[in-house]
């Protein structure tokens, strides 16, 4: 077997920058001998489908709702996603036994770039109509204040069981929250032996200043990419309710949801959808290597429809962590919320448009 390899595109240097986005893809075109032109057409097509492989391979990496936004736009946007790739190769092999050409593309792409694109651009749907509405996003800050363990020693011998109920507390915060929802139960069993069965419970001190700088940055970030209709639930009288509920843990009473909804019909009552979620601070710490202060801060949160009597789920947004190093604990908690509003603010909107919910002015 002969092979011979061609360079078609002279690569840059190819050192991945912030946000940059590998692509790499190949495919395999048979072609005719007698034809003059046969490989060469053939190695042009090859090309173009390696490329659409890359961004394919690429996408399938990405979270749901990004994967949902190019399965509904691929018809009409994949040129406009290739013409956002830089830094791109195409390496052409030809196998003379099989008359066949391989090609395959590499190169990168600005993520944000590609988000925005796919975001800004309307679906190719039949008789679907976006729905412009009101969007209220509320987040409640906390931090990780205390962890309890409890645990049960159970003595089996035979038949005959004795039980021993213990329990301490590994961590105390001052003014903490206790939450019976965030309980993880671990059972073992076993014959002749001690059993523990150990839950472990998380209590939560609210974090409003963190609350304050998040969600003005997530505001401005929506501004920015020009989405008004989405309003930062922070100013309005549900955030206290939220709040409360999940400073206990990480679920909403139904109590608490009728409460909302009655308090958002007297407040803002254009309001159809909302987001809530948690942004959750981790402790800080000092890194051993360089001496400086680590925090790690993650978001989750849901999508939920108001226009019920309760509210009805529309979907999960993916969680999205952030991690930061700085010399002192203000300024580690600074750059982490930084860098985790655009995460979630592309995540939010991401899974809105993917859902119809908003469309770009």
């Amino acid at each position: 077997m002969k092979a011979f390899l061609f360079t078609i595109l002279i690569a840059c240097s190819f050192v991945l920058q912030a946000g940059e986005l590998p692509l790499k893809g190949s495919h395999s075109v048979i072609f005719s001998a007698a034809s003059p032109e046969g490989q060469h057409n053939a190695a042009h097509e090859a090309q173009r489908y390696a490329a659409i492989h890359a961004i394919e391979q690429m996408i399938s990496s990405q979270p749901s709702a990004i994967r949902q936004l190019y399965n509904d736009r691929k018809p009409y946007i994949l040129n406009d996603i290739l013409a956002l790739c830089t830094k791109a190769t195409n390496t052409q092999s030809i196998n003379a036994e099989k008359d066949e050409v391989t090609v395959t593309f590499s190169a990168v792409i600005d993520e944000d770039r590609m988000k925005d694109l796919l975001q800004k651009t309307q679906p190719v749907q039949a008789n679907v109509k976006l729905e412009s509405v009101d969007i209220a996003v509320f987040f409640t800050a906390r931090n990780a204040a205390a962890l309890q363990k409890q645990s049960q020693a159970v003595i089996q011998t035979n038949d005959l069981k004795k039980s021993k109920e213990t329990s301490e507390a590994e961590a105390v915060a001052d003014t903490v929250v206790q939450s019976n929802a965030s309980v993880a139960e671990r059972a073992t069993k076993t014959t002749g032996a001690a059993t523990v069965v150990t839950a472990d419970q998380i209590t939560y001190r609210l974090d409003p200043p963190a609350r304050e700088e998040f969600g003005t940055a997530l505001t401005a970030r929506f501004a920015e990419k020009g989405f008004e209709e989405i309003i930062d639930g922070a100013m309005l009288d549900a955030s206290a309710l939220l709040d409360e509920a999940y400073g206990g843990g990480n679920v909403i009473p139904a109590k608490t949801w009728r409460s909302i909804i009655t308090s958002l019909r007297t407040d803002v009552p254009s309001v159809q959808y909302v987001v809530v979620g948690t942004l959750d601070m981790g402790t800080p710490r000092v890194d051993e290597a360089t001496n400086m202060w680590v925090i790690d801060a993650t978001v989750s949160g849901k999508i939920y429809k108001m226009t019920g009597e309760l509210p009805r789920l529309v979907a999960a947004l993916s969680p999205q962590t952030q991690k930061a190093k700085a010399a002192d604990q203000l300024q580690a908690k600074k750059r982490v919320l930084s860098g985790l509003t655009p995460l979630a603010a592309d995540e939010i909107l991401a899974k809105l448009k993917a859902k119809n919910l908003i469309k770009s002015n």
